[in-house]
């Protein structure tokens, strides 16, 4: 079941689609028991109902996993390198917009996961392989 969820999210709009069509399914199908058996199994309208809201909801923002773009890696620079080099530490660096910033969050970005502070070699190493 969880491939279905993840077939539909990869899908975008076309996989909101199905999901709503699914939930129109289950409805109908509850509706057809219902009168034919003066009752119905309570699950299957609540799931029509929760697969055909997801599918709207899915159509209008139009949006899958698809769209996710990764940004491709800046090298370092060597200027910023030998700055980093001969900053006092310890000194706090954002590795989203490489500067030295005074605290986290970021002052330049807002940013506070990306906050490292540098305090010995090894933490100047260590942020040098992750701007890299």
């Amino acid at each position: 079941m969880n491939s279905f969820f993840d077939w539909v999210l990869d899908n975008g709009r076309p996989g909101a689609v199905v999901l709503g069509l699914v939930g129109a399914a289950l409805l109908t199908v509850t509706f057809v028991d219902y009168r034919a058996t003066h009752g119905f199994f309570v699950a299957l309208p609540l799931s029509g109902t929760v697969c055909l809201f997801l599918g709207v909801a899915l159509f209008v923002s139009g949006r899958g996993k698809s769209t996710f773009e990764v940004a491709p890696p800046r090298p370092l620079d060597p200027a910023l390198w030998t700055e980093l080099q001969a900053e006092v530490r310890p000194y706090s660096l954002c590795l989203a917009c490489r500067r030295v910033t005074a605290f986290s969050p970021c002052m330049h970005c807002d940013k506070a996961a990306d906050v490292m502070t540098v305090e010995t070699d090894d933490d100047l190493a260590l942020a040098k392989a992750a701007m890299e």
